[in-house]
């Protein structure tokens, strides 16, 4: 059986990231890392969150918040989940990638070198994760690994098996919610635990 890992939210530890780019964007100190990882697992929306916090989102707001996430100066904040040799073991076998949304390629084979991941990788580009899927592999007995509604539609496709963490952007409420059946781990150890029963 194929797996397809997301990476940001799944095999990365994406909040400071996240929160230092919406801060920066909104030019404030006055938010916390655990207050924004709260409200943005509640509210979801950037408009909503920066609401709660009494402030607005500044014109082309995510046109540069799509920039800066994939910039190497807050790059360098990201950290692995799981130990580089536990990552190691998922990928051993050869029949895992990463599957992502990332749009700057160079930028991500700079991260991942950086830490000394050195996997299959796959960038969906303009595609969702379910097009991508139906496109490239569409017979194929699958699990796919995520954090986010992008990666939870792909388990519609009746080859496909979804293991959703809760440690990433979304949450179990959000998952439970589109009907679809998915395994739920709530940490980065228990997500490989599921995984290693599909590998």
């Amino acid at each position: 059986m194929r797996a397809f890992i997301d990476l940001d939210g799944t095999l990365l530890d994406l909040w400071p990231r996240y929160y230092r780019v919406f801060c920066g964007l909104l030019h404030t100190d006055g938010i916390t890392l655990g207050r924004y990882k709260e409200k943005k697992r509640e509210l979801v929306q950037d408009s909503a969150v920066a609401e709660a916090f009494g402030h607005a989102l500044s014109p082309g707001h995510f046109t540069k918040k799509a920039e800066l996430l994939e910039d190497k100066r807050y790059l360098l904040l990201d950290r692995l989940c799981l130990p580089q040799e536990q990552i190691e073991t998922i990928f051993a076998k050869g029949n895992a990638m990463i599957l992502t949304k990332r749009r700057q390629p160079d930028n991500l084979e700079w991260q991942l070198d950086r830490l000394g991941i050195r996997v299959p990788v796959a960038i969906v580009r303009d595609q969702t994760k379910l097009q991508w899927i139906k496109e490239n592999h569409p017979d194929e007995e699958a699990v796919m690994v995520g954090d986010s509604m992008i990666d939870m539609e792909t388990g519609q496709m009746p080859n496909i098996s979804v293991i959703m963490v809760g440690y990433g952007l979304g949450t179990k409420g959000q998952f439970d919610s589109v009907g679809i059946p998915y395994t739920y781990a709530d940490t980065a150890a228990s997500m490989a635990r599921h995984l290693r029963t599909y590998l």
